[in-house]
């Protein structure tokens, strides 16, 4: 099984420590970490980053205002946010999760709770990206289904035009030529199609077992 990467920011490295020490106690995870909002910024543009716990006050940029910095790249799907912090103000909590956090976890820490916390929003994660790429793909082979009609049409429209005498039928020439036009159309618009698709950088999804071209 994959290790998912969690990435914790605080800018107290005991704070930091503690947490990799109880989380670590599961074989789930991988750990990066930084003592700042701007070093958060910069370990997203560089590793993988699946989850985030993160302190709400720190020096320079506190952790609400690097929020929605983040969520200008990453969706609450693409990547959960967890806040940690000592305060325990409702409008301050408010605050982070209209801002973009997923959850948050009060000071000191309850560690099963935690746990509990960091997994299940990993797991929701997972699910969902599961679920949007499902819905993907049967769009896509809808599309396909769609565009492999319309080849057989011009395919049967082309071999009709075959059995002409073509250097003497100008009209049958034309029509060869817009059916081998439109069959290139919808071969480019299906392989434009397939890669649209967010394929993640580490799934291992043959794509021609997916699609069936027929």
């Amino acid at each position: 099984m994959t290790k998912k990467n969690i990435l914790i920011v605080d800018d107290r490295k005991f704070d930091r420590e503690l947490l990799i020490n109880v989380l670590g106690k599961s074989d789930s995870f991988s750990f990066f970490e930084c003592s700042s909002a701007e070093g958060c910024l910069k370990m997203l543009d560089k590793e993988k980053i699946d989850l985030i716990l993160m302190d709400i006050v720190m020096p320079q940029m506190n952790g609400n205002e690097v929020l929605p910095l983040i969520r200008k790249k990453f969706t609450a799907i693409q990547l959960p946010i967890i806040m940690v912090t000592v305060k325990d103000d409702p409008l301050e909590i408010v605050n982070c999760l209209q801002k973009g956090a997923n959850d948050y976890i009060t000071k000191p820490i309850h560690f099963e709770v935690a746990l509990a916390r960091v997994q299940t929003h990993i797991d929701l994660s997972e699910l969902s990206k599961i679920y949007a790429k499902h819905k993907e793909t049967t769009a896509l082979n809808s599309l396909v289904r769609s565009y492999n009609h319309e080849i057989n049409n011009c395919l049967s429209i082309a071999m009709a035009c075959f059995k002409k005498d073509l250097s003497t039928n100008s009209k049958s020439l034309e029509l060869l030529k817009k059916s081998i036009d439109r069959i290139s159309d919808f071969v480019r618009k299906t392989e434009q199609a397939i890669e649209n698709l967010n394929w993640s950088h580490d799934e291992s999804v043959d794509k021609k077992q997916i699609i069936n071209l027929k």
